[in-house]
């Protein structure tokens, strides 16, 4: 088939996540596979015209033909450009290339073009909800935004969601239960298999004690939540000897979240690694003892499944996280490896995990090797655009 995926991320500058493997997974398994997204890369001149590249970046065997629109670099006036121009770039796409599927990612900057370029083609549309989208923008644009997913819901052939709560919430903004089914997140079981450990002497010097590490890894939103956690820090180390954070990833947080570090004095107790290379997180994430998931329980969190949750797990890590409905929906728990941060108290949630560590940590990678290895989530989505 002859697939077009469309996002309004940057391909080539975004931390890997879902839509890069599927995309090269997809292409692996012989797909056409086209990507057109919004390619903010820093370019020398304002303007960047219309350009195509094969590209790779998770799997060396991968083929995705990635289109880029032209790019103004001007705050917001690049976006509006960009707007105005795609619908014409994703109806040659679809006509030249003979597409016979789109995958939708976004709404508010190409979703209604890519849905009405798609019905001018007889293309059939499935969004792919993996976020509250208008939750991840300033206010200002929250409303305009929101306004979008309604239209863009209300009008594609098929939506696929990560979690029974975001189910709930696509349906609540218009659109039609019939055309509503789960798709579970997938991982890469492989990348997470005996990962070797990297040495870290540099992050936090050589030294002989024992430590209980925690570690965060993905990028650092303004509401990640790690900001209430490094808070505790102080309080839960009288009760925890010799736990520290390892934080890996980088955001618009990461400034503030040094200060607080500092103001603290947490410095030997809570590290940033900065972003590190993707095929390197696992072994990051094999040094640590515990997987932290402090993301609130509202906002744009509340009805997700971070993936960060399933790189833990599928290392073999317990995850102590707060109860978001998108993971309590989905039945997860210390059956799967997940311990519950229960009226805030971090401090009780990760002894529990300390002491139970090896089962909860076996019990979470059976449970990934069971329900989300990418074999059977690609399995499922090559049905379901099948079945359009």
């Amino acid at each position: 088939m002859n697939i077009l995926l469309v996002h309004e991320i940057s391909y080539l500058r975004d931390p890997v996540f879902e839509i890069h493997t599927i995309a090269e997974l997809l292409s692996l398994r012989g797909h056409n596979v086209y990507f057109i997204d919004y390619g903010r890369e820093r370019v020398d001149s304002l303007w960047s015209g219309y350009r195509e590249m094969d590209i790779a970046r998770v799997y060396p065997g991968a083929s995705v033909r990635l289109i880029r629109p032209p790019f103004l670099k001007v705050p917001v006036a690049g976006r509006v450009v960009y707007s105005c121009m795609c619908y014409s770039i994703i109806y040659t796409t679809l006509q030249s290339r003979k597409i016979d599927a789109v995958i939708l990612y976004s709404a508010p900057t190409n979703g209604i073009q890519t849905i009405l370029a798609a019905r001018k083609s007889k293309v059939p549309v499935i969004f792919r909800s993996i976020d509250i989208l208008h939750k991840l923008v300033p206010d200002p644009l929250a409303l305009p935004t929101k306004l979008a997913e309604k239209w863009v819901y209300q009008h594609v052939d098929k939506i696929l969601t990560i979690t029974p709560a975001l189910s709930r919430y696509v349906v609540g903004l218009g659109a039609n239960p019939a055309k509503v089914k789960l798709l579970p997140l997938g991982i890469d079981l492989k990348y997470y298999q005996h990962a070797p450990e990297l040495a870290t002497d540099r992050l936090w010097g050589k030294s002989s004690t024992i430590y209980h590490t925690l570690v965060f890894a993905g990028t650092l939103p303004h509401f990640s939540g790690l900001d209430v956690l490094i808070s505790q820090i102080p309080y839960l180390a009288t009760r925890i000897p010799n736990l520290r954070l390892m934080i890996i990833g980088d955001g618009v947080q990461r400034p503030l979240l040094k200060k607080q570090i500092r103001e603290l004095g947490l410095e030997e107790r809570v590290k940033l690694t900065g972003m590190v290379p993707h095929d390197d997180v696992p072994k990051w994430l094999a040094q640590a003892d515990i997987g932290v998931m402090p993301f609130p329980m509202d906002g744009a969190t509340r009805d997700i499944f971070p993936t960060k949750v399933l790189q833990y797990m599928a290392q073999g890590k317990p995850v102590v996280a707060n109860p978001l409905p998108g993971l309590v929906d989905f039945g997860l728990g210390e059956e799967q490896g997940i311990v519950y941060v229960r009226d805030g108290d971090w401090g009780e949630a990760i002894k529990k995990a300390i002491k139970d560590r090896m089962v909860l940590g076996e019990k979470a990678r059976s449970y990934t090797e069971q329900e989300h290895g990418y074999d059977r989530m690609i399995n499922q989505l090559e049905k379901e655009i099948a079945g359009l």
